[in-house]
């Protein structure tokens, strides 16, 4: 009984029950001691070593991935990562949308593929709204009514997500700047009457 003569050596032991070579010391209490020790030895191992170890591990992991998801360089990293999966994502939709393959999509290619509920289904599972598809259209392309692959990664960007509301705060920015020099010329006009 050389694992249990002390408190030093029954502490030791205790340990090794619950976090590490628990058979070896349980086989001990159920050999020498009584067979009724399988009992406490599977309870024990059970509750502690299991569930409170289980739990003890799962909160540093999750205080882990916390950490890891406030560091600068990950943060970088998944962002980056999120540009490159957009950014193929939308070059295959063009791709795709691309029917005579000039490098340009036009109004009736746009509305082509559109048509198709699971391109509906595929856009509204990256934030942008496609049930307007001219005005989405019109949105994303440049004012000669032609798409590039480059203005659909772009604009779809800035159509998801917080950026989209950046860019309704800038647009509302705009008009409020316009008025105020529409309104300004008005006055002077109106004054020089």
């Amino acid at each position: 009984m050389m694992d249990y003569g002390s408190f030093s050596r029954a502490f030791l032991t205790m340990f090794e029950i619950s976090l590490a070579n628990w058979p070896e010391s349980c086989r001990v209490l159920v050999e020498d001691v009584h067979e009724l020790f399988i009992i406490y030895a599977l309870l024990h191992k059970m509750i502690l070593g299991f569930a409170a170890v289980g739990v003890v591990n799962a909160v540093f992991t999750q205080e882990t991935f916390k950490v890891a998801t406030l560091d600068d360089g990950v943060m970088v990293a998944q962002t980056r990562r999120r540009q490159r999966a957009h950014r193929q994502k939308m070059e295959t939709l063009f791709k795709e949308a691309d029917l005579n393959a000039d490098g340009f999509i036009t109004i009736d290619e746009w509305e082509e593929i559109c048509k198709d509920d699971w391109v509906q289904a595929w856009l509204g599972a990256q934030g942008i709204e496609s049930h307007d598809t001219k005005g989405l259209f019109d949105l994303l392309a440049s004012d000669d009514g032609t798409m590039t692959a480059e203005e659909l990664v772009r604009g779809t960007e800035k159509l998801q997500g917080a950026a989209a509301m950046m860019g309704v705060i800038q647009r509302i920015i705009d008009i409020k700047r316009e008025l105020k020099h529409v309104t300004g010329k008005i006055e002077i006009s109106s004054a020089k009457l």
